[in-house]
């Protein structure tokens, strides 16, 4: 970044920001993107009260659905994937060195609308914290997570019933076991 001029730094972050987005997007899930602080690109899943084994979907012609929490994780990986993706992409096209560490957290939070001038939505607690921690210490181009989280997104199986369609399932479980082999989860 120190390299680039201010106008095409910006562009490229924005680029970059907008490609992230658009994998948010294109989740199954309630995922939604917290905020861009610094270099880092913070979103979170399936933020409900209640029982995060159970997701109350309404996004389809108003009738409930649920979507298991194994669903719910393979849905994190592939975005990470995704945006691990888009950082390659960008690389190539740009030919500016770009990389990301991706932590993953999972558990309890509090959320909230917090101050006047600027409020902001914000989320705290231990998974917040657990994201953060996996991130710092990760390595370049590889998504981090509790062993807990890959316990369940490697020998986990669907609650019944689950709504997520099933091409999804197949792709996030494909996903994640080429993933390992890789050694980038």
């Amino acid at each position: 970044s120190q390299q680039l001029v201010p106008e095409k730094l910006a562009d490229v972050v924005n680029s970059l920001i907008r490609d992230f987005d658009e994998c948010v997007l294109g989740s199954v899930g309630h995922m939604i993107k917290i905020d861009t602080i610094g270099d880092a690109y913070i979103v979170v899943n399936w933020m409900t009260s209640g029982n995060p084994s159970s997701v109350s979907d309404r996004r389809s012609d108003d009738q409930q659905q649920e979507i298991c929490t194994l669903c719910l994780y393979l849905d994190v990986i592939i975005v990470a994937n995704n945006i691990l993706s888009v950082l390659a992409r960008h690389r190539a096209k740009t030919g500016i060195d770009l990389h990301a560490r991706i932590g993953i957290g999972a558990g309890e939070v509090i959320s909230g609308v917090m101050g006047r001038l600027q409020p902001r939505f914000c989320v705290y607690g231990p998974a917040m914290m657990e994201a953060a921690e996996n991130e710092l210490q990760g390595q370049a181009d590889k998504v981090h997570c509790t062993q807990e989280f890959f316990d369940v997104i490697t020998n986990g199986m669907c609650a019944t019933p689950c709504s997520a369609p099933l091409q999804h399932k197949i792709e996030g479980i494909r996903l994640v076991h080429r993933m390992v082999q890789e050694g980038k989860l």
